[in-house]
């Protein structure tokens, strides 16, 4: 027996419902299927859309087409906010914050995307060697992305005895500006010694030491470090396991990375209601979830200064085993709030110990609102060159090239 329109009517609609809960509580499914799954998890969301949008108005005694025509006007609308932020750049436009958690689940990482980025079974990933390719985002690119052989954003000539050495995370990597201006690459320039660039997206300060010790040390007089305040996490795990006498293994494997590989490709491309669909599931965990499971910078913000400082200093004291020259901290987070209270913390829990030729920097107290970008929060290029010249500044006034390596070796314990 042929089912009647109604009938028809309600499977599509639960069919629409059905695919939509499969995108949005079951997306591991579809990056268990490989390279195929990335094309299906595009499809899904129109295809789910579309059954809804025309079925629900159908079975309300509507023309359908105006449900799929409403999905049309929201998506073009959405389109155009988004446009109007990153032509416009206002620098607090309203519902920032929602507006960054959406960006957050749609926006491209250098840490898994397939052109830049590949496996380490020790640190989790590392930028692909002797690489040419190119990054972008909303606000930003593509911007040139050239690697060394030491697979680093930075030239070859800087990979060959280095007298300062950059460590930190995407904000050093230079997530968001051109190859040459980043603040590494600004302080060469200011310095006129070889800078090399050692930052890689999203590395606390635990792996940066253990990144450090595969670079060349021999020529260095001077490390610097930049703090980001999601390091916590990924400092605590990495230096609990280190204390624990163990030796660190990321939380992936090869095959778990591959498939956060697809999940990035999968957020990054654009398919037809994308931006309707993210911002509807984003604006229902904000109504029904806690903050702290679904906002990132809700997490990054409930913890106290004293417990990054903590756990940032596990970092110092595995670097200080094989590197015992001058260090200058900085933290950038792009909150000038938890970025002058790391610097303060830190500095009190430095002087208060045995730490020697450890300076810090509040490089953050001087930005202007056209040094980071309003949604990505990143440095833009005119950040990036007041941190450079901040450091540059700092390093004279102290003759930190200058001084020798006195500092003694520590323990991690």
């Amino acid at each position: 027996m042929p089912f009647s329109l109604p009938q028809r009517r309600l499977i599509y609609l639960l069919t629409g419902v059905l695919v939509l809960s499969l995108v949005s509580f079951r997306t591991e499914w579809f990056w268990q299927m490989g390279g195929i799954g990335v094309w299906l998890y595009g499809l899904a969301i129109p295809a789910g859309l579309v059954l809804v949008s025309y079925c629900v108005l159908a079975c309300l005694g509507q023309c359908g087409f105006v449900g799929v025509l409403l999905l049309v006007f929201a998506e073009v609308a959405f389109v155009g906010l988004g446009l109007g932020v990153i032509w416009m750049q206002p620098r607090h436009p309203p519902g920032l914050h929602f507006i960054k958690n959406v960006y957050t689940e749609v926006h491209n990482t250098t840490q898994y995307d397939t052109n830049l980025s590949h496996f380490d079974p020790e640190l989790g990933y590392l930028y692909k060697a002797s690489i040419r390719s190119g990054f972008g985002n909303w606000e930003f690119g593509p911007n040139e992305f050239h690697t060394n052989t030491l697979g680093l954003r930075d030239d070859e000539a800087s990979a060959k005895d280095p007298v300062i050495i950059a460590l930190g995370d995407s904000f050093t990597t230079g997530w968001g500006v051109e190859q040459h201006e980043t603040y590494a690459q600004r302080l060469e320039e200011l310095t006129k010694v070889k800078v090399l660039n050692g930052g890689v997206s999203s590395f606390g300060t635990v792996r940066e030491a253990l990144l450090l010790k595969k670079l060349p040390r021999d020529s260095c007089r001077l490390l610097i470090v930049q703090y980001c305040y999601n390091d916590l996490a990924e400092n605590k795990k990495w230096a609990d396991a280190l204390l624990a006498g163990k030796q660190y293994q990321p939380s992936f494997d090869q095959e778990n990375f591959y498939r956060r590989q697809l999940q990035n490709a999968a957020g990054y491309q654009y398919v037809p209601f994308k931006y309707t669909f993210e911002i509807g599931k984003k604006a229902a965990k904000f109504l029904f979830l806690k903050p702290g499971d679904h906002d990132p910078f809700a997490r990054h913000g409930a913890n106290k200064p004293q417990d990054h400082v903590q756990y940032f200093f596990r970092g110092i004291k595995l670097i200080r085993q094989f590197y015992r020259g001058n260090i200058v901290v900085i933290s950038t987070s792009n909150s000038l709030k938890a970025d002058t209270e790391f610097i303060q913390t830190a500095q009190s829990h430095a002087d208060s110990s045995s730490f020697r030729n450890l300076h810090f920097l509040n490089v953050a107290g001087t930005f202007k609102d056209q040094d980071n970008y309003v949604v990505d929060g990143h440095n833009t290029a005119s950040g990036h060159l007041s941190i450079a010249r901040q450091l540059f500044t700092f390093i004279q006034k102290h003759n930190l090239l200058t001084q020798p390596n006195t500092k003694p070796s520590l323990s991690l314990q």
